[in-house]
């Protein structure tokens, strides 16, 4: 099955309007057809070994810093 490749820019706000942005520049993505399982994108290691990342699962909790 082929799919369409796109470059994506991905720009996080900072927590107030004093806080800088977090920007990755463009990265390769791949499309997929996941909404049927709930998911509108996923957020891979490579933009993942740039921050933490903790997700407390029993709670339905996550945090992410960068």
């Amino acid at each position: 099955m082929d799919c369409k490749q796109y470059d994506v820019m991905l720009i996080i706000p900072g927590p107030s309007a004093d806080s800088p942005a977090w920007i990755i520049p463009a990265i390769p993505v791949l499309e997929s057809h996941l909404t049927s399982q709930g998911i509108h994108g996923l957020i891979g290691r490579d933009v993942l070994d740039k921050a933490i990342f903790v997700y407390n699962g029993p709670i339905n909790l996550f945090s992410l810093a960068y």
